[in-house]
């Protein structure tokens, strides 16, 4: 618990300090949420990954949104969950179906926003939990959970389309922790993925 809670404010202090150097050109101040002049949009957005689990591929699609501010640092939510079947090759819950999906804070910041091509990096933060049901079973009849803790970091390639429209490419990391599952480790649920997103909103 101790290293997940530091990992979590290592990370929200990175990117607070990122957003803070941004200084006020007229009076050399810096600027803040609460300052008269933040300019505060918003977006809502679909995004996928492709990534590992033990050996194997697996897609997961989410979906989230958050407020951006100064066309610079955003904030908001996300969930995601998994679409690919799965089923468990080890353990107590070996050959059942698994279903994986978790959600929390997202947290991100955008370089040069206004350009057609710009990068942009965050981070998911999250908790969420895997559970097992039988081959058998005609409804979700769910035998098992796990909870864990989790953080994605992303690095991404804003593509802007049209003034309400970009797409993302770039890559993320799936860091686990806390996995008991059937014998299954955090070690075989986090690896490197490819990550894809699509954005509406007033940015």
């Amino acid at each position: 618990m101790i290293k997940n809670t530091f990992i979590f404010l290592t990370l929200i202090f990175l990117v607070f300090s990122i957003s803070a150097q941004e200084l006020d050109e007229k009076n050399d101040e810096p600027k803040t949420l609460l300052s008269d002049d933040v300019e505060i949009n918003g977006f809502g957005s679909l995004f996928m990954t492709l990534t590992k689990i033990d050996n194997s591929t697996i897609h997961m699609i989410g979906g989230g949104g958050a407020f951006i501010f100064n066309k610079k640092f955003f904030f908001g939510g996300y969930g995601l969950g998994m679409t690919t079947n799965l089923f468990a090759d080890r353990g107590q819950f070996k050959e059942k179906e698994m279903d994986f999906g978790y959600g929390g804070i997202l947290l991100g910041y955008v370089i040069n926003n206004d350009a057609r091509f710009h990068p942009a990096i965050s981070v998911l933060i999250g908790w969420g939990n895997i559970s097992s049901r039988s081959l058998t079973s005609t409804y979700v009849d769910r035998e098992n959970y796990d909870n864990f803790f989790t953080v994605s970091p992303i690095l991404e390639l804003e593509i802007r389309i049209v003034k309400f429209f970009r797409i993302g490419i770039g890559a993320t990391y799936h860091y686990f922790s806390g996995i008991t599952f059937s014998d299954y480790t955090d070690n075989d649920f986090s690896n490197p993925g490819a990550y894809l997103s699509f954005k509406f909103g007033e940015f």
